[in-house]
């Protein structure tokens, strides 16, 4: 059974452009795609294309329900805002993940490394703007895009119990401990990128089928007008000067800011950035869920909703809920910069030095 899915999906042809295939996330200049894949079994599968600004598709694996023992799913998508693209792949048995980085302008896959990773949601990786895969599975490392060598050869960062990356500008985030009893602590090493490179756009696309492909009875499917960013559940669409953003399956419709920065968080939030400031939106109700008035020179979002900026006078601050005033990580006199997330924690630097915060 396995061989005849392989089989039907090495045969199966890639759109013509992205344009004319499902969107499954729109991203700035990404957008993934996905088509159905024939099988023999009663689940079709889902082959999934990446294309940078309308170009040319790039094929990045399948997806497909739970159930096909030794199929290998994409899981994750991590994108470095510009040209790169890495996914992690996990068998339905929980065996063999592995790692790959694409080229979307050359559109080929440049490197592949093993992963750790036994089962699906794990999320031990980021992509640096030169291709450079960081992983965090066997402790810290940096593999270089193309990299053919022994992996066992790789330096490695921090102590073996190291988790939880994030990456933004020329710094590499992870949380470390020396052992179960030792405290855990932020970490970060320095890597060869520019200092203003955004941070990943991490996408969960788990066991998609046929269904994510088709469009769904409710008010989120109807709205006109021009799609201006997507995850798998969530779209934001442009319509006679106005945006608005919605969760497939859901009634409810919220406003969003006309212009500025969007981004999508955990196939859940939406972070609008402008020159007002920031607002997070749970897609699911239309709710604003944290504020970040006025002008912010940074900002970022956990993939558990919560929202850490640095604001104009350069303290570093956590919204609360219900109203509350937001909770100082670091005043001004620290000057916190290289805000990042990953997706349980928020770090920065203040005096050369990580720190961390957690719920």
């Amino acid at each position: 059974m396995v061989a005849a899915v392989l089989a039907a999906a090495a045969l199966a042809a890639p759109p013509a452009s992205c344009a004319s295939a499902h969107t499954i996330v729109l991203d700035g200049p990404l957008r993934i795609v996905g088509t159905r894949v024939a099988t023999r079994h009663k689940r079709d599968r889902v082959g999934l294309y990446a294309c940078l600004r309308g170009g040319r598709p790039t094929a990045i694996g399948q997806s497909g329900y739970p159930g096909f023992s030794g199929a290998t799913d994409v899981d994750v998508v991590a994108f470095d805002g510009a040209r790169y693209l890495a996914t992690i792949t996990v068998r339905d048995s929980g065996t063999g993940a592995r790692y790959r980085v694409f080229d979307l302008q050359r559109h080929r896959q440049v490197t592949l490394a093993r992963s750790a990773a036994v089962g699906f949601g794990e999320d031990p990786f980021r992509v640096l703007p030169s291709g450079t895969l960081a992983r965090s599975d066997f402790g810290v490392q940096l593999i270089p895009r193309g990299f053919r060598g022994d992996e066992a050869s790789l330096t490695k960062l921090g102590s073996p119990r190291s988790y939880d990356l994030a990456y933004v500008g020329s710094t590499l985030y992870w949380s470390t401990s020396a052992d179960p009893a030792s405290p855990v602590v932020a970490a970060a090493t320095a890597v060869d990128a520019p200092a203003a490179a955004p941070e990943n756009r991490v996408y969960d696309i788990t066991h998609l089928g046929p269904y994510n492909l088709t469009r769904h009875p409710g008010r989120c499917e109807d709205l006109p007008g021009r799609l201006v960013a997507a995850s798998v559940h969530v779209r934001v669409v442009a319509h006679r000067g106005a945006r608005s953003v919605c969760a497939i399956g859901s009634s409810k419709v919220a406003p969003v800011a006309r212009s500025g920065e969007l981004r999508i968080v955990a196939d859940e939030w939406l972070l609008t950035r402008d020159a007002s400031g920031a607002r997070l939106i749970a897609s699911s109700n239309g709710r604003v869920v944290a504020r970040a008035p006025g002008l912010v020179r940074s900002v970022t979002v956990a993939q558990d909703g919560r929202l850490a900026w640095i604001d104009e006078s350069g303290r570093l601050l956590l919204a609360r809920s219900h109203g509350r005033a937001p909770l100082v990580l670091a005043p001004a006199g620290d000057a916190p910069s290289a805000l990042a997330a990953s997706a349980e924690t928020i770090y920065w630097t203040s005096g050369g030095a990580p720190r961390r915060s957690q719920r």
